[in-house]
């Protein structure tokens, strides 16, 4: 399966076909069923979107030899590989993808949560600000940025990142909880327990939040502080993974 963290950057996200399957698919339309480069890229594709890593790699690796000047390709690869826990070679193939196009923003993306899996934050903060560069109005990459530069203990530029992704999207439990990260730093704790909360009514289910939530009741009834609103909102539970996000794909 593929990591739950990732997110897929399609042009029109709410299209129920991707614009890379309507090339390729336009490709083999034209060419025939004798271009065996786009059929692999499509059929790849159709792997990853049914979460088949392991069987996608071996396809999209054929893709990416009979198409090796094709960005798309090689981000495909990397998410293959990514998803199978194959990490070095996921680098590997989304630093190809860079290499022939600077501008493909969901290799950017893709690059930058890898590193930011690997704790390798200033390459996290390099990929995920091109990825916020070249789309500005996807509020899943200011977050992603918002959590890098929070592990770079960059405090302000992180509360900046949290606050524009809660500008494109108000209801992000992730940006919640990561604006009450800034504040606890801060040691704001009435205002990170706020946060903490609006996050859960965003999202009961989203664990990250309550457990903040729990870990700051429990702070402040050690040390005796009152005050600080750290009861969790009324209907919020505990749920074993976080928002699930699909990964980037062109």
């Amino acid at each position: 399966m593929l990591p739950p963290w990732l997110m897929f950057a399609i042009k029109k996200r709410a299209a129920p076909i991707s614009t890379l399957t309507l090339t390729v698919l336009g490709l083999v339309l034209c060419n025939g069923c004798s271009e065996p480069g786009p059929r692999a890229l499509l059929q790849g594709d159709r792997l990853l979107r049914e979460g088949k890593c392991a069987q996608a790699i071996r396809i999209l690796e054929q893709a990416a030899q009979l198409l090796p000047k094709d960005a798309r390709a090689w981000n495909h690869l990397g998410l293959a590989y990514h998803g199978a826990g194959r990490a070095e070679d996921a680098v590997k193939a989304y630093q190809q993808a860079l290499a022939l196009d600077r501008n493909l923003a969901a290799a950017h993306y893709n690059l930058g949560c890898l590193h930011l899996e690997q704790n390798n934050v200033p390459g996290a903060l390099a990929e995920l600000t091109s990825y916020t560069g070249l789309q500005p109005n996807l509020p899943h990459g200011w977050t992603k940025l918002g959590t890098a530069q929070l592990r770079a203990r960059q405090l302000e530029a992180a509360e900046k990142s949290f606050h524009q992704a809660l500008k494109l999207n108000t209801r992000s439990a992730e940006a919640w909880n990561g604006q009450g990260l800034v504040q606890t730093h801060r040691r704001r704790y009435q205002e990170a327990c706020l946060q903490f909360n609006t996050a859960l009514r965003a999202q009961p289910d989203y664990a990250p939040a309550l457990l903040n939530l729990v870990f700051e009741w429990s702070r402040a009834r050690s040390a005796k502080v009152s005050g600080i609103p750290c009861a969790p909102t009324p209907g919020a539970r505990g749920s074993r993974h976080p928002t699930n996000h699909p990964p980037a794909r062109a």
